[in-house]
């Protein structure tokens, strides 16, 4: 088939390449603007990374962050906690009704130190570059964990991708789903912390039954780090056989096509997302626009700001 011949379509498919590394580039010399290139190779080689206090998140922001945590913790428990202090079953129902923790949801809209971290930048750029610019925040939570049993052995390896095939393969290209905690107590295998099976993201499926319990690793991080992990990292947690709380602030972004878990867009008052940019914006889905009713579509919010 001559060129004149061709249909629009291969011409279409003809620019893509040079349209997605240019972005990518784009992502690129701000991860290199800010220091993080070892980060971003860990991410790409072992599936998480580890950015250390003081890099990500500095210590005014921690601190502004555990205290918020803890003053949403006593507002929704309604009991005072100690850091040193174990938890306890209060009347405070998360939806999983866990003997040895607590989540606390929607934390984006309870207090402004976590509206402000989403504006972090190290946060952005690694988000950014894992997601390919399509990243929305699907949740922000706080998991409140004290001494327990855990997951037992298995440890509750599994991935947060969604979109597998039929046959459970996960997707090659690119990755759906990004997450990174900020460590707001130590993480010691000892105290609860995360438990990961380097490289397993290429593997591109979900854990078979007690498949890598004796290759996962835990993250050992002190408080101030950002953990990021890709979505197809097998990951689960270590039980914690220590006193005292093992407190996070866990963002979970995923890419545009996929449902959220909490519900931001059209829920996000204006004067939140006129104190921030277009970034800050599209990633909660101010920019959305599907969904309408006999009205048909509606101006989305990124256009009021």
């Amino acid at each position: 088939m001559s060129k004149v011949d061709q249909p629009p379509i291969f011409e279409a498919i003809q620019r893509i390449p040079d349209a997605v590394p240019k972005n990518q580039k784009e992502r690129m010399a701000n991860i290199h603007a800010l220091g993080l290139e070892k980060y971003i190779v860990e991410l790409d080689t072992l599936g998480y990374t580890i950015v250390p206090p003081g890099v990500g998140c500095g210590d005014e922001e921690t601190r502004r962050i555990t205290d918020a945590v803890m003053r949403v913790l006593e507002k929704r428990t309604g009991q005072k906690y100690d850091l040193n202090g174990n938890g306890r079953e209060t009347s405070y129902k998360d939806g999983l009704d866990a003997h040895n923790q607590f989540q606390l949801y929607y934390m984006l809209m309870a207090d402004r130190a976590c509206e402000d971290w989403l504006d972090n930048k190290v946060l952005r750029a690694i988000i950014d570059y894992a997601l390919r610019g399509q990243a929305q925040l699907c949740s922000m939570v706080s998991f409140v964990k004290w001494r327990d049993g855990g997951y037992g052995n298995r440890l509750g390896l599994h991935t947060d991708s969604q979109g597998a095939s039929p046959e459970g393969v996960l997707t090659l290209s690119h990755q759906v789903a990004c997450n990174v905690a900020l460590a707001l107590t130590p993480y010691t295998k000892e105290d609860g912390a995360l438990a990961v099976v380097p490289g397993s993201h290429l593997y591109y499926r979900q854990p078979r039954f007690e498949e890598g319990i004796e290759e996962a690793v835990p993250i050992i991080a002190p408080v101030g780090s950002m953990i990021f992990w890709v979505g197809n990292l097998w990951h689960g947690a270590y039980p914690k056989v220590t006193d005292g709380l093992r407190l996070n602030l866990t963002g979970n972004f995923n890419n545009k096509a996929f449902k959220t878990l909490e519900n931001y867009g059209r829920h996000v008052p204006l004067e939140v997302l006129r104190r921030h940019d277009k970034w800050f914006a599209r990633t909660l889905g101010a920019d959305e626009v599907y969904g309408w009713g006999e009205e048909g579509p509606k101006q989305p919010l990124i256009d009021q700001i």
